[in-house]
């Protein structure tokens, strides 16, 4: 589990998606919900012109000071990956220093800790979007994921931001998503 300590004092996340997955609005809500435990966060994110489908990135700095930084995250304590052909494109096996956690299944988890020496979270966000949402909207049961290798936020904190998003039908169904993605992330 990552925790922010007097050791270290921030936290880097990237999170790793196509346009359309939601990856900037994830990385918005986790960073609310930082804010709202009293921490700092900053998130921005970084995509060019293409369309729906290309690669983009959402970086987020969350600390217990003040975060001036305002480049690009080179080497994240955690990447959170909404898209397994993501994880080539950028090395993520090389550049994350502790957590990966994966969209996918135990196999793809297996494969990418055959080359990362930190830990693999994984869930089928896939599946639960499908099943909870009815569209393929995993960014909400990726950070439920993304809970279960960080203590940084609380699952009722982020719960609040989410009901503070969206309308209440669309709050209820991701704060479900959320739950399920939470209860079923494995780690290896």
């Amino acid at each position: 589990m990552l925790s922010l300590s007097k050791n270290k004092d921030r936290i880097d996340i990237i999170f790793f998606g196509r346009g359309g997955q939601g990856a900037v609005t994830a990385s918005q809500a986790f960073a609310q919900a930082a804010i709202r435990k009293s921490l700092y966060a900053l998130t921005n994110p970084e995509y060019g012109a293409e369309r729906r489908g290309a690669p983009v990135k959402a970086y987020l700095r969350v600390s217990s000071r003040q975060v001036q930084d305002r480049e690009p995250i080179v080497n994240p304590d955690i990447s959170v990956v909404y898209d397994f052909g993501l994880v080539g494109v950028y090395n993520l096996d090389k550049i994350t220093r502790s957590y990966i956690i994966l969209n996918g299944s135990e196999e793809y988890a297996k494969k990418l800790k055959g080359t990362f020496s930190g830990s693999v979270g994984y869930v089928n966000a896939y599946n639960i979007a499908m099943k909870v949402i009815g569209r393929p909207f995993v960014n909400m049961p990726m950070l439920g994921a993304l809970l279960q290798v960080t203590d940084i936020v609380d699952l009722d904190t982020l719960k609040g931001v989410v009901s503070s998003m969206f309308s209440k039908k669309v709050a209820e169904l991701n704060i479900k998503a959320i739950e399920e993605a939470y209860k079923e992330t494995k780690v290896i």
